[in-house]
């Protein structure tokens, strides 16, 4: 992706601020098409291979290696500064263990360089107590292998914890479903003996409700009972009513609101 025109800096100030803030796209457009090569140094004569290495910026470092490895020549992964310090060197004095790992896997560098105080890239971890680091040095196949099965005994312990963690929504989702059920059945049951203790319908329309709860129930022209409850009693026991239209006989009293 090409920078955006319009006031920007020029590609090798891009190429230095796309390493450092590890903007990939704005890095691989410099180098393919902004006229900028790996071998470009910045004001302190510092590639953006060690800069990378130093700060480890392990992405930007990685994107470097790949154009390096295409088009670039072997020796740029060793290019020292001032001090004969490689890339290599700087990643293992700062304990960068990500980019060591690059330059000596992807980038083949070597691990015999001495700088001009006669330091390998092993003796600058270890001078700073990077002990992963000075570990990896010394023996980077076997490290490699020992990291594989640390990071395959991770990814099945991660595997666990996913299943278990899965396991234990599944079940609480069961158990959500069985406590709707069992409210359900509880509804049900008490609707089942409220219905049995209320008094026997007089009205068939209201039998009829009873029996096979219905929603919606419309009595017209009906003759009101004798005694107190001029309306079937059993009609206020019909709790699965949803609607209901009451209208008496002409000439008849108002039926009574139901009871409380």
């Amino acid at each position: 992706m090409a920078p955006k025109k319009g006031g920007k800096a020029p590609p090798r100030v891009q190429y230095f601020n796309a390493i450092r803030d590890q903007k990939l796209d704005t890095l691989r457009w410099c180098l393919r098409h902004g006229g900028v090569t790996t071998r470009t140094e910045d004001e302190d004569g510092h590639t953006g291979l060690q800069i990378a290495a130093a700060a480890g910026l392990s992405e930007a470092l990685d994107t470097i290696l790949d154009s390096i490895l295409k088009v670039g020549t072997k020796d740029e992964v060793e290019e020292a500064d001032d001090e004969g310090r490689t890339p290599l060197m700087m990643a293992a004095h700062n304990g960068k263990l990500a980019c060591v790992k690059l330059l000596v896997v992807k980038g083949r560098a070597p691990l015999g360089t001495k700088c001009e105080k006669g330091k390998t890239a092993a003796e600058y971890a270890a001078a700073r107590k990077h002990d992963k680091v000075a570990a990896f040095l010394r023996d980077p196949k076997g490290h490699a292998e020992s990291s594989d099965e640390s990071e395959e005994e991770g990814e099945a312990e991660r595997q666990t914890a996913r299943v278990f963690k899965a396991s234990q929504k599944l079940a609480s989702a069961v158990n959500e479903q069985e406590e709707v059920h069992r409210k359900k059945v509880q509804a049900a049951e008490a609707l089942q003996a409220a219905l049995a203790e209320a008094p026997e319908p007089v009205w068939g329309e209201v039998k009829a409700v009873l029996s096979e709860t219905r929603r919606e129930l419309s009595l017209r022209g009906k003759e009101p009972l004798p005694g107190v409850s001029t309306v079937d009693p059993a009609l206020w026991n019909c709790v699965c009513l949803q609607e209901l239209r009451l209208e008496m006989a002409a000439g008849g009293p108002p039926p009574p609101p139901p009871p409380a």
